[in-house]
């Protein structure tokens, strides 16, 4: 019985997040389940993960504050890292902390059909606001895109700059270490294969062995990085002179150093953070879906490239971006770029991570 109340409250909350019944409602239906009380007002707090860094400042100031100033609950960051196995840890032990994550395809989608995720609720999130539609998923949908880019150390290659992943390789003409992201797979074997003469538009489905054969290539002139911050203090320190690293970390490098590094579009991997929301979230589903779709405000979004270089998910900011912005939003290159399949990540993510991180030791 206890779980068919709850069921039924959760019910009543999600209806009255849609707007079909009044708060007045909600708690009479609450009542009638014999669960009004304290307990069931308001969550007074709600946890976003998502990787820290700048880019969680960013997301604080773009999507946290302004939803808080809406609807008066709290929203707190956590920047632990919410990948795939802590959120699966979570769910499966019954300790959830987090109530929305900033995630990725593969994860959203090997998560989901695992059972592990609650489906987006499409009556308050809106499944078309993204800019591709592989970009929404069942129980996900993007919150922003990113790249995946070649970075270079201008100060080391002024006169002949690197231009494609090809030169990423030649390290004859291009001498220094490199660094790739060796904590996930995503980004790492269309870099190998586009490197290795494939199409930005025929990477997919992947062939893993040939991308493997060409890793491990450059395997002796890679030093690893795990977080997006390391991949900066990496170039930073010259530790390397060039780097596979997310566009908005070289877009922080270039503000922090002036012309010292630069990047490229060509050949980049543009892919979609997408928000997930682990089973049993703290908040509940009704709150985690209106966060989710205050978020697809095409002003917050804009703001967040602004602050962190995150191109809008939405198509509807696409003419709002201003100018001086467009040189630094992902989706504004996409037709120089490879674009991102989450479906094949959804069903080879694990496995060839497991190949990766063999690889890489």
């Amino acid at each position: 019985m206890h779980d068919f109340a709850a069921d039924a409250a959760q019910i009543a909350r999600e209806r009255h997040a849609r707007g079909e019944i009044s708060r007045r409602e909600l708690m009479v239906a609450l009542a009638g389940l014999g669960l009004a009380g304290p307990a069931l007002a308001q969550p007074s707090e709600f946890v976003v993960a998502n990787y820290g860094g700048d880019a969680a400042a960013a997301m604080d100031t773009a999507f946290n504050q302004p939803f808080a100033k809406q609807t008066g609950i709290k929203v707190v960051t956590d920047g632990g890292g919410p990948t795939a196995g802590r959120i699966r840890a979570m769910v499966e032990s019954g300790r959830v902390t987090w109530d929305a994550c900033d995630s990725g395809p593969g994860s959203c989608l090997e998560l989901g059909n695992a059972g592990l995720l609650e489906e987006m609720d499409w009556s308050v999130v809106k499944r078309d606001a993204v800019t591709d539609p592989k970009f929404a998923f069942p129980w996900g949908i993007a919150n922003y895109t990113f790249s995946f880019v070649l970075a270079y150390d201008r100060s080391r290659f002024a006169a002949d700059p690197p231009k494609s992943w090809a030169d990423f390789w030649d390290v004859r003409k291009y001498p220094g270490k490199r660094t790739m992201w060796t904590r996930n797979i995503l980004g790492i074997c269309e870099s190998a294969l586009m490197a290795d003469g494939v199409s930005p538009r025929q990477l997919y489905p992947m062939d893993v062995d040939r991308a493997m054969r060409k890793l491990a290539e450059i395997r002796p002139h890679l030093i690893g990085w795990q977080t997006g911050a390391m991949s900066q203090d990496l170039l930073r320190t010259g530790e390397v002179v060039m780097g596979n690293v997310w566009n908005t970390r070289v877009s922080h490098l270039i503000r922090e150093t002036g012309d010292r590094f630069a990047f490229t579009w060509n050949q980049g991997i543009l892919a979609p953070g997408v928000w997930v929301v682990p089973k049993r979230n703290p908040a509940g589903k009704a709150t985690a879906m209106r966060y989710i779709a205050a978020t697809q405000n095409p002003e917050w979004q804009i703001e967040f490239l602004r602050l962190n270089g995150s191109g809008p998910a939405n198509p509807a900011a696409a003419p709002l971006v201003p100018e001086p912005l467009r040189a630094i939003d992902p989706s504004s290159h996409a037709d120089r770029q490879a674009i991102f399949d989450g479906e094949w990540y959804g069903q080879h993510q694990t496995k060839t991570l497991e190949r990766w991180l063999d690889l890489v030791g």
